[in-house]
């Protein structure tokens, strides 16, 4: 086997995996730096302060509000798995719409959630959305 054919072997080895392993990667860096002090890089939340996004029924029920909460912040009582929640989240507006789309797709299939995917579209009308 010659250099080049070996080269190229390897190259291809090592784009396989990165790819293999690769799924929402930036939405999974942006949530370590933005969310996981709270949320836990685990997404288990933080006791009885920030609740959980892992294995969430709240978010199961509500994840359509996920990119509106990312961006605008809330201060309503949430109940999460039978927890009650009061403290507000500030909301990140330096984040663009593509930035929230990959946090909330992350959060959508990390860890025990399995919730699907929010298309851009989803996530810029979750955005544009009014709430009183």
């Amino acid at each position: 086997m010659n250099r080049n054919n070996f080269l190229l072997i390897v190259f291809t080895a090592v784009l396989f995996y990165t790819c293999q392993d690769g799924r929402f990667k930036q939405g999974e860096g942006l949530y370590e730096f933005y969310c996981s002090s709270c949320h836990m890089l685990d997404g288990s939340g933080l006791a009885q302060l920030y609740p959980p996004l892992n294995a969430s029924d709240w978010l199961n029920e509500n994840k359509d509000q996920l990119p509106y909460i990312m961006r605008f912040g809330i201060e309503d009582t949430l109940y999460v798995n039978g927890q009650e929640y009061t403290i507000p989240m500030s909301g990140l507006p330096e984040l663009s719409a593509v930035e929230i789309s990959n946090i909330t797709n992350y959060i959508l299939s990390a860890w025990d959630n399995d919730l699907g995917k929010m298309s851009f579209k989803e996530v810029q009308n979750s955005l544009d959305s009014k709430k009183d």
